[in-house]
């Protein structure tokens, strides 16, 4: 078994939006995510982890920790066509960033995707899988939205399993494309030998720089055999969906219970 043991540097792991992002709406958030647990660590301060600048003025607003996740909401919207750069700082590590905004706000949801007939394989015992299982790969053509294309997140849950009780999030990935014919989106996620031997269902949203979440269509297939079928695990039609609960609750409490800087 190979040694799975987490890195030890503490602090900021990445940000959306991603940086060096353009075209950022002017009523986006900063979200920056830390390594697993680090907010549970005694005498931890998020009002001094995160600092926002509009050249050398320093920007004000509300931060919430939700999770491992810190979010900053700007007081008033961002200026537009503005370069902003961001600090975050960990105990160990410090993650500097810059965005550059655009013209206006975010007003409609993404783009949702097309997810392809995913791909099954075995996998041995690993760190990722530590029962081995089944690794999934996903593929889809990326989203496009009226806002910043590096805002785009992708989140994969997994909703239908032998055993699972509640939707699961399997894997998030961010947006790398400006241009949405400019390649291939990729996502996988690994079911456990007892999660693969009944049929699988998963749903991809689409998240942007505001909060707003599209939600794919249900994929459901076997796992092993890998034959796909009629959408059974479908509960309704799908779309544009801006609470998306259940999926969504950690992101409105993150916006709306908001801790004042």
């Amino acid at each position: 078994m190979p040694d799975c043991t987490p890195p030890t540097d503490r602090g900021p792991r990445e940000v959306l939006p991603a940086s060096g992002a353009r075209s950022v709406p002017i009523d986006a958030y900063v979200e920056v995510r830390f390594t697993p647990g680090y907010f549970d660590i005694g005498g931890i301060d998020p009002l001094r982890a995160f600092e926002l600048y509009d050249g050398t003025v320093q920007v004000e607003g509300d931060i919430q920790v939700v999770g491992d996740s810190l979010f900053f909401v700007p007081t008033e919207p961002l200026r537009p066509s503005a370069m902003y750069t961001g600090t975050a700082t960990g105990i160990d590590t410090v993650l500097d960033f810059d965005f550059r905004t655009g013209a206006g706000r975010d007003t409609e949801p993404p783009v949702g995707v097309n997810v392809e007939p995913p791909s099954t394989a075995s996998v041995p015992v690993s760190c990722s899988a530590p029962e081995g299982g089944y690794r999934v790969d996903v593929r889809f053509m990326p989203s496009s939205d009226d806002g910043s294309p590096g805002s785009i997140e992708y989140l994969l849950y997994l909703t239908r399993a032998n055993g699972l009780g509640a939707p699961e999030l399997r894997a998030r990935v961010r947006n790398f494309f400006s241009d949405p014919s400019a390649g291939t989106v990729t996502m996988a996620f690994v079911l456990t030998p007892d999660e693969a031997v009944s049929p699988a269902c998963f749903e991809v949203h689409t998240v942007d720089g505001v909060g707003n979440v599209t939600r794919s269509e249900p994929t459901c297939f076997e796992p092993v055999q890998g034959n796909f079928f009629a959408p059974i695990c479908s509960a309704g039609p799908r779309g544009a969906d801006t609470n998306a609960a259940p999926f969504a609750l950690p992101l409105l409490f993150a916006l709306f219970a908001r801790r004042r800087r």
